[in-house]
Protein backbone atom coordinates (compact mmCIF):
# COMPACT_ATOMS: atom_id res chain seq x y z
CA UNK A 1 0.00 0.00 0.00
CA UNK A 2 2.93 2.48 0.85
CA UNK A 3 4.60 1.40 -2.16
CA UNK A 4 1.65 2.56 -4.34
CA UNK A 5 1.45 5.76 -2.35
CA UNK A 6 4.75 5.95 -3.15
CA UNK A 7 4.70 5.62 -6.69
CA UNK A 8 1.35 7.72 -7.36
CA UNK A 9 3.40 10.38 -5.45
CA UNK A 10 6.88 10.01 -8.00
CA UNK A 11 3.97 9.70 -10.82
CA UNK A 12 2.28 13.47 -10.00
CA UNK A 13 5.83 15.04 -9.09
CA UNK A 14 7.17 13.93 -12.11
CA UNK A 15 4.20 15.17 -14.01
CA UNK A 16 4.16 18.37 -12.08
CA UNK A 17 8.07 18.75 -13.16
CA UNK A 18 7.19 17.73 -16.98
CA UNK A 19 4.02 20.52 -16.88
CA UNK A 20 6.35 22.58 -15.12
CA UNK A 21 8.99 22.44 -18.04
CA UNK A 22 6.01 22.71 -20.57
CA UNK A 23 5.28 26.07 -18.95
CA UNK A 24 8.86 27.47 -18.50
CA UNK A 25 9.33 27.07 -22.49
CA UNK A 26 6.05 28.74 -23.09
CA UNK A 27 7.89 31.50 -21.22
CA UNK A 28 11.08 31.31 -22.75
CA UNK A 29 9.88 31.87 -26.34
CA UNK A 30 6.89 34.66 -25.52
CA UNK A 31 10.52 36.37 -23.70
CA UNK A 32 12.27 35.94 -27.07
CA UNK A 33 9.26 37.31 -29.38
CA UNK A 34 9.24 40.33 -26.69
CA UNK A 35 13.46 40.31 -27.04
CA UNK A 36 13.46 40.43 -30.84
CA UNK A 37 10.51 42.70 -31.33
CA UNK A 38 12.47 45.10 -29.14
CA UNK A 39 15.51 44.56 -31.06
CA UNK A 40 13.39 45.31 -34.59
CA UNK A 41 11.87 48.43 -33.11
CA UNK A 42 15.14 49.59 -31.62
CA UNK A 43 16.54 49.50 -34.92
CA UNK A 44 13.52 50.78 -36.78
CA UNK A 45 13.76 53.79 -34.09
CA UNK A 46 16.84 54.96 -34.96
CA UNK A 47 16.14 54.86 -38.85
CA UNK A 48 13.30 57.05 -37.88
CA UNK A 49 15.44 59.41 -35.87
CA UNK A 50 17.21 59.93 -39.02
CA UNK A 51 14.94 60.58 -41.37
CA UNK A 52 12.94 62.79 -38.73
CA UNK A 53 15.99 64.89 -38.98
CA UNK A 54 15.89 65.55 -42.59
CA UNK A 55 12.07 66.37 -42.93
CA UNK A 56 10.16 69.32 -42.44
CA UNK A 57 6.06 69.80 -42.46
CA UNK A 58 3.27 67.43 -42.28
CA UNK A 59 6.56 64.68 -43.38
CA UNK A 60 7.71 65.42 -40.56
CA UNK A 61 4.40 65.35 -38.29
CA UNK A 62 3.40 62.32 -39.32
CA UNK A 63 6.87 61.12 -39.06
CA UNK A 64 7.02 62.47 -35.07
CA UNK A 65 3.16 60.64 -34.25
CA UNK A 66 4.97 57.19 -35.72
CA UNK A 67 8.09 57.57 -33.70
CA UNK A 68 5.50 58.05 -30.57
CA UNK A 69 3.53 55.07 -31.37
CA UNK A 70 7.03 53.50 -31.63
CA UNK A 71 7.70 54.54 -28.34
CA UNK A 72 4.91 53.19 -26.57
CA UNK A 73 5.33 49.95 -28.07
CA UNK A 74 8.88 49.70 -27.12
CA UNK A 75 8.25 50.63 -23.06
CA UNK A 76 5.52 48.02 -23.21
CA UNK A 77 7.33 45.39 -25.27
CA UNK A 78 9.88 46.18 -22.30
CA UNK A 79 7.68 46.31 -19.17
CA UNK A 80 6.48 42.76 -20.74
CA UNK A 81 9.97 41.80 -20.45
CA UNK A 82 10.69 42.55 -16.89
CA UNK A 83 7.10 41.30 -15.98
CA UNK A 84 8.64 37.91 -17.00
CA UNK A 85 11.85 38.62 -15.61
CA UNK A 86 10.62 39.25 -12.27
CA UNK A 87 7.43 37.25 -12.16
CA UNK A 88 7.25 33.75 -10.47
CA UNK A 89 10.34 32.40 -9.21
CA UNK A 90 9.38 29.10 -7.26
CA UNK A 91 9.67 26.00 -9.52
CA UNK A 92 6.42 24.36 -7.45
CA UNK A 93 4.42 27.75 -8.25
CA UNK A 94 3.28 26.27 -11.81
CA UNK A 95 -0.61 26.96 -11.87
CA UNK A 96 0.01 30.75 -11.26
CA UNK A 97 3.12 30.74 -13.80
CA UNK A 98 0.52 29.00 -16.75
CA UNK A 99 -1.90 31.81 -15.84
CA UNK A 100 0.66 34.34 -16.19
CA UNK A 101 2.68 32.98 -18.92
CA UNK A 102 -1.12 32.81 -21.09
CA UNK A 103 -1.46 36.56 -20.32
CA UNK A 104 2.06 37.54 -20.80
CA UNK A 105 1.42 35.32 -24.74
CA UNK A 106 -1.54 37.30 -25.28
CA UNK A 107 -0.04 40.76 -24.57
CA UNK A 108 2.89 39.87 -26.71
CA UNK A 109 0.40 38.87 -29.51
CA UNK A 110 -1.55 42.40 -29.33
CA UNK A 111 2.15 44.23 -29.36
CA UNK A 112 3.13 41.91 -32.07
CA UNK A 113 0.24 43.29 -33.92
CA UNK A 114 0.27 47.01 -33.42
CA UNK A 115 4.57 46.59 -34.07
CA UNK A 116 3.44 44.84 -37.60
CA UNK A 117 1.18 47.88 -38.04
CA UNK A 118 3.77 50.65 -37.42
CA UNK A 119 6.27 48.97 -39.48
CA UNK A 120 3.07 49.50 -42.22
CA UNK A 121 3.26 52.75 -41.58
CA UNK A 122 6.92 53.41 -41.81
CA UNK A 123 7.55 51.31 -45.11
CA UNK A 124 5.00 53.89 -46.62
CA UNK A 125 6.65 56.82 -45.07
CA UNK A 126 9.27 55.40 -46.61
CA UNK A 127 7.97 54.85 -50.23
CA UNK A 128 6.39 58.18 -50.06
CA UNK A 129 9.06 59.94 -51.91
CA UNK A 130 9.10 57.75 -54.71
CA UNK A 131 5.26 57.93 -54.98
CA UNK A 132 5.88 61.53 -55.02
CA UNK A 133 8.28 61.88 -57.84
CA UNK A 134 5.75 59.51 -60.06
CA UNK A 135 2.78 62.12 -59.29
CA UNK A 136 5.13 64.73 -60.16
CA UNK A 137 5.52 63.75 -63.78
CA UNK A 138 2.31 62.79 -64.20
CA UNK A 139 1.05 66.08 -63.32
CA UNK A 140 3.71 67.85 -65.64
CA UNK A 141 2.55 65.07 -68.42
CA UNK A 142 -1.10 66.30 -67.59
CA UNK A 143 0.08 70.15 -67.76
CA UNK A 144 1.59 69.26 -70.99
CA UNK A 145 -1.24 68.15 -72.93
CA UNK A 146 -3.40 70.77 -71.17
CA UNK A 147 -1.31 73.38 -72.78
CA UNK A 148 -1.05 71.67 -76.33
CA UNK A 149 -4.84 71.23 -76.49
CA UNK A 150 -5.45 74.94 -75.56
CA UNK A 151 -3.10 76.02 -78.37
CA UNK A 152 -4.11 73.62 -80.57
CA UNK A 153 -7.87 75.01 -80.20
CA UNK A 154 -6.87 78.43 -79.92
CA UNK A 155 -8.30 79.01 -77.21
CA UNK A 156 -7.96 82.42 -74.90
CA UNK A 157 -8.67 82.85 -70.99
CA UNK A 158 -7.10 80.16 -69.97
CA UNK A 159 -3.09 80.70 -69.99
CA UNK A 160 -3.67 82.41 -66.77
CA UNK A 161 -4.74 79.05 -65.06
CA UNK A 162 -2.39 77.28 -66.47
CA UNK A 163 0.43 79.55 -65.56
CA UNK A 164 -0.98 79.03 -62.13
CA UNK A 165 -0.85 74.91 -62.40
CA UNK A 166 2.44 75.79 -63.63
CA UNK A 167 3.42 77.54 -60.52
CA UNK A 168 1.82 75.48 -57.68
CA UNK A 169 3.63 72.46 -59.78
CA UNK A 170 6.83 73.94 -59.24
CA UNK A 171 6.17 74.82 -55.63
CA UNK A 172 5.28 71.26 -55.09
CA UNK A 173 8.14 70.19 -56.32
CA UNK A 174 10.44 72.30 -54.24
CA UNK A 175 8.99 71.35 -51.09
CA UNK A 176 8.56 67.55 -52.41
CA UNK A 177 12.75 66.81 -51.62
CA UNK A 178 12.03 67.52 -47.69
CA UNK A 179 8.33 67.64 -47.26
CA UNK A 180 6.89 64.85 -49.51
CA UNK A 181 3.62 64.13 -47.55
CA UNK A 182 3.32 67.86 -47.99
CA UNK A 183 3.92 67.90 -51.51
CA UNK A 184 1.47 64.99 -51.93
CA UNK A 185 -1.32 67.21 -50.88
CA UNK A 186 -0.60 69.87 -53.12
CA UNK A 187 -0.24 67.78 -56.10
CA UNK A 188 -3.66 66.11 -55.43
CA UNK A 189 -5.03 70.18 -55.64
CA UNK A 190 -3.38 70.05 -58.81
CA UNK A 191 -4.93 66.88 -59.96
CA UNK A 192 -8.43 68.42 -59.20
CA UNK A 193 -7.55 71.75 -60.86
CA UNK A 194 -6.25 70.59 -64.32
CA UNK A 195 -8.96 67.65 -64.15
CA UNK A 196 -11.55 70.81 -64.06
CA UNK A 197 -9.88 72.27 -66.80
CA UNK A 198 -9.35 69.77 -68.76
CA UNK A 199 -13.42 69.43 -68.48
CA UNK A 200 -13.99 73.06 -69.54
CA UNK A 201 -11.24 72.22 -72.58
CA UNK A 202 -13.48 69.63 -73.71
CA UNK A 203 -16.83 71.65 -73.30
CA UNK A 204 -15.77 74.69 -75.51
CA UNK A 205 -14.23 71.84 -78.01
CA UNK A 206 -18.03 70.46 -78.13
CA UNK A 207 -19.75 73.99 -78.29
CA UNK A 208 -17.49 74.97 -81.26
CA UNK A 209 -18.29 71.66 -83.12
Amino acid sequence: MARMILLAVLALLVGWLIYGGYVRGRLRRVYGRMARLHAELSGAGEALEQYISLMQGATRRQALTAEERLSGVLEAAHALMRQMTDGVQSPWQVGRAARETTSWERAADRLERTAAELQTELEQLRKLERRVQLLQEERRQELHRLRSRAAAQRLSGVSEELERIAQELEEAEAIGVFDPAGAAERLADIETYTAALERRLRQRQRDRA
